[in-house]
């Protein structure tokens, strides 16, 4: 068995944590349920791993839930063309290939050829926070210039992920210390097609987009704060944008929380059942978003508006919001402690 087929390769014992480990380590999104005997049972691709994340809201499910006992395969002496257009009529990006019921190849339908014809983004970078959180590391340095390594800083793996798309342009968003930014991202990013918007007064985080100039050919806006960083496929989520016919777009993310205390369920002065510590999962906003052109017109020019509002005057215009929930590894170094274990991980973007 070959590297790559190992690599997707999930059996009966394995649990949820570490089949999303495999996942996230490799290029091939899709898992493959096999029995003792390496024969085929079943598929799991992370499109059906977010759908899960969304329908129980947690990572508390077993992946046996989720399997597709029933994919789309395709014989050993398949022609790449014929896999292609298999893959084209099913709309699926992974095709296994089978021998006797044994995996033997994958092929794959790279969709970024369509991405790259159809699609232009725009992406936009908050970078103009005082990072009062962050302190002292940001009493005379915006908070995404604080290193990471001697050579890094936060917004360099900000960044890391999102510049890999056919983007247009970068907008920064600026106040707090805004030279430093614009001189970083001016000497370190000189390939960039960027542009630089400073406050006067902080506009939250949707505010400043208001000054900006929508283009008729505009299709995608990304707006990423300067000190989340996150691994994660920009372009799996475009196409979930796409595909699912969104205005505007949240990246979520399961955050569990582990209580010191036993939780009392009771109605008045009756317990009705008491939980001993329990673990509690939220989903969460990762402070990604992606969004269309026609968003941005409901900002006025230099009006103060943060996150929630913004999502409150969407709803309120009936524009259609969704969630992207994301099994990825998620960071926000908002605090000392968070930046100073994200050091401890050593990651290498």
């Amino acid at each position: 068995m070959n590297k790559k087929i190992e690599n997707i390769i999930i059996k009966k014992n394995i649990d949820l944590k570490k089949a999303l480990a495999k996942l996230e380590k490799n290029e091939i999104k899709m898992l493959c349920y096999v029995n003792n005997n390496h024969k085929l049972i079943g598929v799991v691709n992370d499109g059906d791993i977010r759908r899960a994340i969304l329908k129980f809201q947690n990572l508390d499910f077993h992946i046996l839930k989720i399997i597709n006992k029933k994919p789309v395969v395709g014989k050993y002496n398949l022609s790449d063309q014929a896999a292609y257009q298999i893959m084209k009529k099913n709309k699926i990006d992974y095709l296994p290939i089978l021998k006797n019921k044994k995996i033997i190849d994958i092929k794959s339908f790279n969709k970024l050829e369509i991405l790259k014809k159809d699609r232009k983004v725009t992406i936009n970078v908050m970078a103009g926070g005082y990072g009062k959180r962050l302190r002292p590391y940001t009493n005379k340095l915006n908070k995404c210039l604080v290193h990471i390594t001697k050579k890094k800083r936060i917004i360099d793996y900000a960044l890391a992920n999102v510049l890999k798309l056919n983007f247009e342009e970068v907008n920064f968003f600026l106040h707090y210390r805004s030279d430093q930014v614009l001189k970083y991202i001016k000497n370190n990013y000189k390939n960039v097609n960027s542009n630089f918007f400073y406050e006067k007064k902080p506009l939250g985080t949707f505010g400043g987009l208001g000054n900006l100039k929508t283009k008729k050919n505009d299709n995608i806006f990304i707006l990423i704060n300067a000190d989340v960083v996150c691994n994660i496929d920009y372009r799996k989520i475009i196409d979930f944008h796409i595909n699912n016919k969104s205005d505007f777009t949240i990246v979520t993310s399961q955050k569990q929380i582990q209580l010191k205390y036993g939780l009392l369920n009771n109605l008045n002065l009756k317990i009705d059942s008491i939980h001993e510590k329990p673990s509690l999962s939220f989903n969460i906003n990762t402070g990604i978003y992606l969004f269309n052109p026609n968003c941005l017109k409901l900002i006025k020019k230099n009006q103060s508006i943060d996150a929630v509002n913004f999502i409150k005057l969407l709803k309120k215009n009936k524009k259609n919001i969704i969630s992207y929930p994301i099994y990825e590894k998620w960071y926000d170094l908002g605090t000392p402690d968070d930046l100073l274990d994200f050091r401890k991980l050593k990651i290498k973007w």
